[in-house]
């Protein structure tokens, strides 16, 4: 397998992550690829996480795009449709909880599940 170059690879894995209307795994994005190695897929990922254009949703081991704004990812158990939400205010709230207890925050990684209003619209 040639070997690409990283910045390449993550121009095509951010392409994919902002096409999708669901949180995606790196199998499926590597699918989409079928010239980049799984490894490639995660390596991009990673570095896409690290300047915040991507996020790991952990309740279900799968990637968003996202902006540098997102503080919530808010996921329908149905369907698996996602909404990315700016709450500036509840993470600055967290924060000083944190910091009144002398508790010093590595990362926040908040996720809700719940309903979105098509699939609860159709119960």
């Amino acid at each position: 397998m040639k070997r690409r170059k990283a910045f390449a690879v993550d121009q095509q894995v951010e392409k994919i992550l902002l096409q999708c209307t669901r949180p995606i795994g790196a199998y499926q994005i590597a699918e989409r690829l079928p010239k980049v190695a799984t490894t490639q897929v995660y390596r991009a990922l990673e570095r896409l996480i690290a300047k915040d254009r991507a996020r790991r949703i952990n309740a279900r081991n799968r990637f968003v795009a996202i902006s540098a704004d997102t503080d919530l990812i808010a996921i329908c158990s149905k369907c698996d449709e996602f909404q990315l939400l700016e709450c500036p205010d509840f993470v600055s709230g967290l924060a000083n909880l944190c910091d009144s207890r002398a508790f010093r925050i590595r990362e926040i990684c908040l996720e809700m599940a719940g309903t979105c209003r098509n699939c609860h619209n159709g119960e």
